[in-house]
């Protein structure tokens, strides 16, 4: 059984029993819709730290699995969105505003509505990789029980099953220079343009 990750641009869930990558098409970005936690790499495959950040990667989902209480997911284009064949991975990529490379998302699904999402760049070690995973809900509840924050800006909600809608939306105010940056809270997830 081969230890590697996919090689094409797309979208992919790692399937915990065969220990394979499945892969994932959809009309728009990929937005998880069965509840859980989901641990998502997103990769360029032009991308130097990528192929560095990916033997963390193969080490986490190949062998220690039994340690992630979250589903692994890949997202990878050539280079983002502006050169990516694939169209599911590149609307991803713009949906989740995914403009460095290596990054990673937590994404938790409740309701089958995205409730919370969180990024980080950095990590040193498959243990620090399975820590974010693994403490998402933790930091989701202490963060609901924070007040509100307030926004400047007009709010793009992003909830709702016209997902490509939203990356239309986003890949237009991107082009127009337009500063975009999301919040997750109790309501959901939303955009704020500035």
């Amino acid at each position: 059984m081969s230890h590697e990750i996919p090689q094409e641009e797309g979208v992919y869930l790692f399937d915990v029993g065969s220990k394979t990558w499945r892969k994932i098409e959809v009309d728009g970005p990929w937005v998880p819709r069965e509840d859980g936690t989901y641990l998502v790499y997103f990769r360029n495959k032009i991308c130097p730290g990528c192929k560095g950040f990916d033997r963390l990667w193969r080490e986490l989902v190949y062998e220690r699995i039994g340690d992630l209480r979250a589903v692994p997911a890949m997202v990878q284009c050539t280079n983002f969105f502006f050169n990516c064949s694939d169209r599911t991975a590149a609307d991803t990529f713009i949906l989740f505003l995914v403009n460095a490379t290596p990054q990673v998302l937590v994404l938790i699904v409740e309701g089958g509505e995205l409730r919370f999402m969180e990024r980080e760049f950095v990590f040193e070690t498959v243990d620090d990789l399975i820590e974010f995973a693994n403490g998402a809900r933790e930091r989701m509840a202490k963060y609901a029980s924070q007040p509100e924050e307030e926004v400047s800006g007009e709010e793009l909600f992003i909830e709702g099953e016209n997902w490509k809608e939203i990356v239309e939306k986003i890949k237009k105010l991107l082009f127009e220079g337009r500063n975009i940056r999301e919040i997750c809270d109790e309501r959901g997830c939303r955009y704020v343009v500035e």
